[in-house]
């Protein structure tokens, strides 16, 4: 599965515990908005990590997953960052209250 498959999977159950069924179309279109797209690519790669916990690694969407959110948009890491556990409910209440899988149909 592809890095772009698991953010959509990410936006799609948000958007079921927010009432909403957005089409695929909708959810591919709010991928292109960078910050949704780093949201949803952090959240997409905390779920990456989990699975490596029980042995289900994907190193390749791993890697895919932490430059949406770690690196900009040249690929550049961002100076300073640091993978943090509270960065994961900051970036799902984000997407939660901006509701892009909306603004994208």
């Amino acid at each position: 599965m592809r890095a772009t498959d698991l953010s959509k999977q990410v936006l799609a159950e948000l958007a079921r515990l927010d009432g909403d069924a957005p089409a695929p179309e909708a959810l591919k279109a709010a991928l292109r908005m960078p910050a949704t797209r780093a949201d949803a690519g952090l959240l997409a790669y905390g779920r990456e990590l989990l699975r490596r916990v029980e042995g289900k690694s994907r190193d390749e969407v791993s890697l895919a997953l932490w430059r949406r959110f770690a690196c900009d948009e040249h690929g550049a890491p961002l100076k300073g960052f640091e993978l943090k556990l509270e960065l994961f409910p900051v970036a799902e209440r984000r997407l939660l209250e901006r509701r892009p899988w909306l603004d994208a149909a």
